[in-house]
């Protein structure tokens, strides 16, 4: 599934329409089973919602996590389905961006340890996978989300806005020199 997921847009139409995005899903959050639920989230700590690296199914759900943001970047209806629901998107940007992307950076809060300066900086974060890119804005702009989005999902689009006008204000540097 992993591998077939950075197929052609048909392919991934195709899994979405016979229904392989839903057992993904309830791999990351297995709300079927009220055991494997209770399980999985004594696992997750506060700080992170996917299992620590003491659990046999960790690697699965980063996989099965990688699977969907992949899908979604090629099927529309993909990233709208996984756009409706807030910790299914939570868990999706921790298991690209770590742990850390779920905390919102507030400007000169001594207690996060971040300075205005560095909210600036796109360092903090990987480049924006899109399909996690298209889920966010299905959550927003396509109205998926109730709510909309909120204030780490807002950061995680606007620290790909900077980094783009990073890149491309050094890629104008280099074309003068």
């Amino acid at each position: 599934i992993r591998n077939t997921s950075h197929s052609t847009p048909d392919v991934c139409q195709e899994f979405f329409n016979h229904g392989l995005v839903d057992p993904l899903v309830w791999r990351l959050m297995p709300d079927h089973d009220p055991l494997e639920r209770a399980e999985f989230m004594a696992s997750a700590s506060t700080s992170s919602l996917l299992p620590d690296a003491s659990h046999p199914w960790r690697e699965a759900c980063f996989r099965a996590a990688g699977s969907l943001i992949n899908l979604a970047e090629k099927c529309p209806d993909v990233a709208h389905r996984l756009a409706s629901d807030r910790r299914l998107i939570y868990l999706l940007i921790e298991a690209w961006g770590g742990a850390n992307a779920l905390t919102p950076v507030v400007p000169n809060n001594k207690y996060n340890g971040a300075s205005s300066s560095k909210l600036g900086s796109s360092s903090s974060l990987p480049l924006l996978h899109l399909g996690l890119a298209a889920i966010l804005h299905a959550a927003g702009d396509g109205g998926a989300l109730e709510g909309g989005l909120d204030d780490v999902m807002i950061q995680v689009l606007e620290k790909e806005k900077i980094r783009k006008r990073v890149a491309q204000r050094k890629e104008e540097e280099r074309k003068r020199h």
